[in-house]
């Protein structure tokens, strides 16, 4: 008799608190776990733990961090999440972020590398209060590059909302079903893309910035705008390490952010 696979699944709940950034609130079941680095900045750096090894189908992992009460944080991520093949329906991911009112979140994970034959079906909502600052950085890989894997069939679906107060100022909805439409005017040649996005005070004095930097370069072709009080880089490329290294340039001349130290291990 056929014996379904075990799949993993994880949920991580954390509260940081006031300007010493303490810990308010933390929970985490499962294959999710966070764990807290020292280091020597304002910053409290918050690492989430996938103990899976990775993504497949059918595993579900929910993620909510709240910065609360004038905390400053940057949360991130062990390491590249790998969505592997998948055999039995769709993987789950759910995150959400709350930044209240003067309190500061960077969201600065590494990149997301779907492979091939995978499923993946995520969603990312933030909720932004009034005199607080967000910025988050995605990156998405087709195929591990390093094996020279050129991901072909593949399901994915991307959901992101940003909400300022009540308000829903930012939404998009993206992604493909059973074949990565690698030949349509957005994904033709490129082997990887990325966004980021801002909310705050500064964002006009950043899409100024943005907008007197050279906009590309051989590997990797960027543009911005700013929208309903959120700031959007998109970046794409052939080479999903140029990208990278382009992100990591543009956090220390637009925000000046150094990455996360589990970024340069």
């Amino acid at each position: 008799m056929y014996q379904p696979l075990e799949r993993a699944t994880g949920t991580l709940k954390a509260t940081i608190r006031g300007s010493q950034n303490r810990i308010g609130e933390l929970y985490q079941e499962g294959s999710s776990r966070l764990f807290f680095p020292k280091n020597f900045s304002k910053m409290k750096e918050c690492v989430v733990i996938n103990t899976a090894g990775g993504i497949t189908g059918g595993d579900k992992f929910e993620c909510s961090i709240e910065a609360a009460e004038e905390s400053s944080i940057v949360v991130t991520t062990q390491a590249s999440e790998k969505v592997y093949k998948a055999s039995n329906g769709s993987a789950e991911v759910e995150a959400t972020f709350f930044v209240r009112k003067n309190s500061k979140l960077l969201w600065l994970p590494q990149d997301t590398i779907l492979f091939s034959k995978s499923d993946l079906s995520r969603k990312i909502t933030i909720h932004i209060e009034d005199n607080s600052e967000f910025l988050a950085f995605d990156q998405i890989v087709l195929g591990r590059s390093a094996m020279g894997e050129n991901i072909k069939k593949s399901n994915f679906y991307d959901n992101w909302k940003i909400y300022k107060g009540d308000k829903l100022i930012y939404f998009d909805q993206s992604g493909w079903k059973e074949s990565v439409p690698l030949h349509c005017a957005g994904l033709k040649g490129i082997k990887s893309y990325a966004s980021f996005y801002y909310v705050g005070a500064k964002a006009v004095a950043y899409e100024q910035k943005l907008k007197n930097m050279k906009k590309d370069n051989e590997n990797v072709y960027f543009g911005s705008s700013l929208r309903n009080d959120c700031l959007l880089v998109r970046m794409f490329g052939s080479d999903a390490k140029a990208i990278k290294d382009r992100a990591i340039h543009l956090l220390l001349e637009i925000w000046q952010v150094d990455t996360p130290n589990v970024w340069k291990v």
